[in-house]
């Protein structure tokens, strides 16, 4: 039973942003609604992305401001809004790694960060102290990856999307994207080694 409420519940939310998608149409003004319903998954994403929270902040009002722009652009095909959104953040994104050099991050930043991520985890200081080191070598191998293979992996592990749902924003088969996600974890793990 719980499977058919959750599959009633997809249907109605689909149903709901097909509605939207027309008073959006009709009148500009409504895409608040898409705004409000998706801003921190989009800010979030691109957030873990570029690891730079003003940029971050950046990128995300330019991806809902070209969506707004580029709305007339959108058919729906049965698929959630954040799919077109999470493109279109996407290619803000290899844009800014693109055209953009990268400022190095704070030290302090890092301490801050490292403090927070572990205040609460029962761990030692020593303990917290690998697990920062860690942490930091995995961001800078990921960070060493090419735009597309960190946006990529960012998706699939760091916001949780599902294999088929990474390759419908990146926009090719599911096949392509699990070999994509295969040879982007082999290229860490060689970065890592």
């Amino acid at each position: 039973m719980a499977d058919d409420d959750d599959l009633h519940n997809i249907e109605d939310e689909f149903e709901e942003e097909r509605r939207w998608i027309d008073r959006v149409r009709a009148n500009p003004e409504e895409f608040w609604f898409f705004y409000d319903k998706y801003f921190d998954r989009v800010y979030g994403f691109l957030l873990k992305r570029t690891r730079d929270v003003h940029v971050a902040q950046d990128l995300t009002s330019a991806t809902f401001t070209k969506a707004l722009d580029k709305f007339w652009q959108f058919h729906w095909r049965g698929k959630p809004f954040i799919v077109w959104l999470l493109r279109i953040a996407t290619n803000e994104a290899n844009q800014y790694d693109k055209y953009k050099k990268r400022r190095p991050t704070d030290y302090l930043e890092d301490v801050d960060r490292t403090g927070e991520r572990f205040a609460d985890s029962g761990d030692t200081p020593d303990q917290q102290l690998d697990k920062a080191i860690e942490d930091e070598e995995l961001i800078r191998a990921i960070e060493s990856l090419d735009p597309k293979c960190r946006t990529w992996l960012t998706l699939h592990y760091m916001d949780g999307l599902s294999t088929p749902q990474v390759a419908r924003v990146v926009g090719v088969k599911e096949g392509t994207m699990k070999a994509r996600l295969s040879r982007c974890l082999d290229k860490l793990r060689d970065i890592m080694e």
